[in-house]
């Protein structure tokens, strides 16, 4: 289902509409340099313009790869593959505008979009190629230039907390007690609990914020239990300058 909320600075409405994949259009365009971001081995996350570089948790995928293993299956059917790829420019088009630089789940590239796991039963879905699954982990990282860059992030936080909470009263927020530091960046986060309805279970979420480069960062993760995302959130240890992962 798609919320309606607006893309704002530092909002934590924003946190939640795209924890659950569906916030609205931003009305200011994000500076294109910002999505000139590489995927090393599909696995380490690097973006020059944010001087930044992270690495995706065992277990989880980025969407890219998942792309690259459609792409090959749809290979031999040219009119699959023209469907494909209007599909994925229209796609990559929109987290573009919504300043999504990088998204992901723990469906796993090799086994999504096959009728059966199985060796024995390699059939293809073919009608299903954009078809989300019900996947129990995300993470997805943001980025949106920041108009006033000497304001203290949690002086932000507190602004947007009431925004939060006038569009939903029953919603809970934990907030961390001390900013943390990863890779020499400073990040403040929040932690809350929605229903997930596709699993009809309860969904963990939590926000990393930090202002780099002139840029706010949110990364978001998602999972079905505090532990499992305890243990993506230590990704966030990950986090280096961009051009020490560059060297490796």
């Amino acid at each position: 289902m798609k919320h309606g909320l607006n893309f704002v600075l530092l909002s934590l409405l924003l946190w939640t509409a795209v924890a659950l994949s569906g916030v609205a259009q931003s009305s200011a365009q994000s500076t294109p340099d910002v999505f000139n971001s590489t995927l090393k081995d599909y696995r380490i996350w690097i973006d020059p313009v944010l001087s930044i570089s992270w690495t995706i948790p065992r277990g989880l995928y980025a969407r890219a790869e998942q792309e690259e293993q459609w792409r090959k299956r749809v290979s031999q059917n040219a009119q699959a593959v023209n469907t494909f790829t209007a599909e994925l420019q229209r796609r990559d088009a929109e987290d573009r505008s919504r300043g999504i630089l990088l998204r992901g789940d723990n469906a796993d590239p090799q086994t999504l979009g096959l009728a059966d796991n199985s060796a024995a039963s390699p059939r293809f879905k073919m009608p299903n190629i954009f078809t989300p699954p019900a996947v129990a982990q995300t993470f997805m990282i943001l980025a949106r230039p920041l108009p006033a860059q000497d304001r203290p992030i949690n002086d932000l936080l507190q602004e947007e907390t009431a925004k939060m909470r006038a569009q939903d009263t029953s919603l809970k927020l934990d907030f961390g007690a001390e900013p943390e530091t990863f890779g020499g960046i400073q990040f403040v986060h929040a932690d809350w609990k929605r229903h997930d309805r596709a699993r009809d279970e309860e969904a963990y979420f939590r926000s990393y914020l930090a202002s780099r480069n002139g840029y706010e960062l949110i990364f978001t993760f998602r999972a079905d239990s505090k532990k499992a995302l305890e243990m993506i959130s230590k990704s966030m240890q990950s986090i280096s300058p961009a051009e020490d992962a560059a060297a490796k």
